[in-house]
């Protein structure tokens, strides 16, 4: 975590140098339970096309803190009312990966955000973000765990002219970017323990 210099995305991916990111996972509530809430990646990105990924997430770029990761929330999703103090800091997260295209070392700030407003009123960036859905915390608890090979989830995407369409979509681990660690279960856990009250809660 001591700082070495500036280089631009692409040198960072390909020479490997750590670096940090912001997620923001959001959770919501409604009657029928707890959810939390994915988005399925444009088919233009370069890494991982139309895979499930964090709520809203992104780079840091020198000189800024986790607090100006909001403005992945804004850009992505389209939520400019969320403050810094509706964040619930989880901690920071090591990942490293290494595929075909890049080599990646990051420092992850994670967070969780509850918000119950519907999926309905979420604006997708669309050239980052194709769909939005949720998975209920249940589910995903047990997709997670590894009891269920697949669960269903529900939210909407943005038809070819741009404008958002219902889905329900059927998800297994493989549709989600692969990760170490038990990154997710540790989320539908904690997403679980922020709703029941309990903010006793890290990554």
């Amino acid at each position: 975590m001591i700082p070495l210099g500036t280089m631009s995305r692409e040198e960072v991916h390909r020479v490997g140098a750590w670096h940090k990111t912001f997620h923001c996972w959001i959770t919501r509530q409604d009657n029928s339970g707890g959810y939390v809430i994915f988005q399925r990646r444009s088919s233009e990105k370069k890494s991982h096309p139309n895979k499930l990924d964090i709520t809203a997430a992104g780079h840091l770029v020198a000189g800024e803190t986790p607090e100006d990761g909001l403005r992945e929330v804004a850009e992505e999703i389209g939520m400019k009312d969320v403050k810094y103090d509706d964040l619930h800091f989880l901690g920071v997260r090591v990942a490293a990966s290494m595929s075909s295209i890049e080599t990646n070392r990051e420092f992850n700030h994670v967070y969780l955000l509850h918000d119950d407003r519907p999926l309905s009123e979420y604006t997708l960036q669309r050239d980052e973000v194709a769909a939005l859905v949720q998975i209920a915390i249940p589910d995903g608890l047990d997709l997670c765990a590894g009891r269920k090979a697949s669960v269903p989830a529900v939210g909407f995407q943005l038809d070819k002219d741009g404008k958002p369409e219902s889905i329900t979509i059927e998800v297994a681990l493989s549709d989600i970017i692969a990760r170490k660690d038990h990154y997710y279960l540790k989320i539908f856990i904690m997403s679980q323990r922020l709703l029941n009250g309990n903010s006793d809660i890290c990554i």
